[in-house]
């Protein structure tokens, strides 16, 4: 990835093996045929959910959300079975994912941040 200002390498982005690819694409499917069997009204309250959890900065490094507690199938611990801790955005991460896009599209940090606020 380079820089959209100035051409110069940024970062490398490794490819994906095809071992990696069936697991995304079979836990997607998976996942599909519980939330494909869910109402809109409840995917609709599940998302609204997410999205304000996010912006409330509620996820952080010490208070994971399952995403099993908003009806979303995740992958199982292999020890204790229980549903995997998934920290959905730190704060920390909406800052980076704007100089993200600072750096990639050359628009200012305060313009990025607000499309990663207004993304959610």
């Amino acid at each position: 990835m380079t820089t959209i200002a100035t051409q110069e390498l940024v970062t490398r982005v490794p490819e994906a093996s095809q071992s990696e690819m069936k697991e995304a694409v079979d836990a997607a499917s998976k996942a599909f045929e519980t939330w494909g069997k869910t109402s809109v009204v409840t995917r609709q309250r599940v998302m609204l959910k997410l999205q304000q959890l996010i912006r409330d900065n509620e996820v952080t490094d010490n208070n994971y959300l399952l995403l099993a507690d908003l009806g979303i199938a995740t992958k199982r611990n292999r020890d204790t079975g229980h549903p995997q801790r998934t920290c959905l955005c730190h704060p920390s991460e909406k800052l980076e994912l704007a100089k993200s896009i600072t750096v990639e599209n050359g628009k200012t940090l305060a313009d990025a941040k607000g499309d990663v606020f207004r993304g959610l």
